[in-house]
């Protein structure tokens, strides 16, 4: 079998993959929730907020960070 061959299996194969998982209903998230500070407290912006607000409503969100280098907690040396 050529490696040609091959290669267009694969990806049929996760072709039908993608398909079945997007057909089955994967809903996109219906909030985002910043996380852009390091504080634990709970307060907004924090992680510990965004996490307590996600699990609130009951469906898929999108959690990402967005700490300023101007944050006492930011790790230059990690981003």
């Amino acid at each position: 079998m050529s490696k040609f061959k091959v290669l267009i299996g694969i990806s049929t194969s996760a072709l039908i993959i993608l398909s079945a998982v997007f057909s089955v209903g994967i809903a996109a998230p219906t909030a985002d929730f910043a996380v852009t500070k390091t504080a634990d407290d709970g307060t907004i912006g924090t992680l510990r907020w965004a996490i307590s607000q996600s699990n609130s409503n009951g469906v898929p969100d999108l959690i990402y960070f967005s700490i300023p280098t101007l944050d006492p907690n930011y790790d230059s040396s990690n981003g």
